[in-house]
């Protein structure tokens, strides 16, 4: 094969050239192998997107297919309006739960396992070592001094 020829692509009906091939392929590499540290927002992006049902029940459609997801597919899954699947769908891909190939005019879903895989992992890591409060030790016991009570000039003197 020369530089710049086409390679025909059976899954998404297609062909790219060498250069977009090299690309994707390394696309691929970086999605299955490298584990992600996801940031607070991102984070708290994937959960108000998993915070709605319907996205859930999407995203587990999505994931239990073997192959890319039409959106038509999810249209007769879900039983919703499509304007409402297009909302829906937009939330999880802006999460990065998943990712839309388009195809021609259609567009079909596929599952980010690594980007739910590390939210995952931070939840973990979130629940499992909670932050410790300032003045307390991991074994529960307190080694703040009592509090003081905090008088004001002007509290009567029955409460103080």
């Amino acid at each position: 094969m020369k530089y710049g020829q086409s390679l025909p692509i059976p899954m998404l009906g297609g062909s790219i050239t060498g250069v977009e091939r090299r690309l994707t392929h390394k696309r691929q590499i970086q999605s299955m192998g490298i584990r992600t540290r996801l940031t607070e927002s991102q984070c708290a992006r994937i959960a108000r997107a998993l915070a709605e049902p319907r996205r859930v029940r999407i995203l587990q459609e999505i994931g239990t297919s073997p192959i890319p997801v039409a959106q038509g597919t999810l249209l007769k899954a879900q039983q919703i309006t499509p304007p409402t699947l297009s909302h829906h769908v937009k939330a999880l891909e802006t999460a990065g739960l998943i990712k839309i190939v388009r195809v021609g005019k259609f567009a079909r879903a596929i599952l980010q396992p690594q980007v739910l895989r590390a939210y995952l992992d931070h939840l973990t890591r979130t629940i499992e070592q909670p932050p410790i409060p300032r003045g307390f030790s991991r074994e529960g016991a307190s080694t703040c001094p009592k509090p003081q009570k905090l008088l004001c000039a002007e509290t009567p003197k029955r409460f103080r």
